[in-house]
């Protein structure tokens, strides 16, 4: 299913065909752990990325295995990552560093009162091209937490999908 931000203006073929590309890439990483599988989110099918906006496109997930349910976000993007910046003026202590080519990769975690862990990684470019990924301990269908931690660290899932472009 592919969304685009303005019903007068609809994607390019171009885009649907990344689009394509990205879920084909995502399903071919063999990301998820042993014995888990993934449920769709609505009217979203898990690991098929959909146009968000221009050059930016998304996917949702949740990933259940024997100790619950997490749900897992990742947008691919090339106008540079705009959540670090909004989490920086937060105050939260993120993890950052630079590589030799100049990508930044970056990892931050927040908690909520009612348990709920969210975990974020970021790969930024030095072209602007980012990859988000964000894994939390809670289902798509339920608040609170199902399980003590995601079931996969957006940091690794980021390294397996690192290839990623818009």
């Amino acid at each position: 299913m592919d969304i685009w931000p303005s019903p007068t203006l609809p994607p390019t073929e171009d885009a649907i065909a990344r689009s394509t590309t990205l879920t084909t890439t995502l399903m071919n990483a063999d990301v998820l752990p042993p014995g888990a599988t993934t449920r769709d989110v609505g009217l979203f099918k898990a690991m098929e990325f959909v146009i968000r906006a221009p050059d930016t496109y998304w996917t949702t997930m949740d990933i259940v295995d024997c100790e619950g349910v997490s749900h897992v976000e990742i947008e691919v993007g090339a106008r540079g990552c705009p959540s670090v910046t909004s989490y920086l003026a937060t105050g939260v202590e993120i993890s950052e560093r630079q590589d030799d080519s100049g990508i930044v990769s970056s990892r931050w975690s927040l908690s909520s009162p009612s348990g709920v862990t969210s975990k974020f990684a970021t790969l930024l470019r030095p072209d602007g091209t980012y990859i988000l990924v964000i894994a939390r301990n809670e289902s798509s269908l339920t608040a609170g937490p199902t399980r003590h931690e995601p079931v996969l660290e957006p940091s690794k899932l980021l390294l397996a999908v690192s290839d990623l472009r818009p």
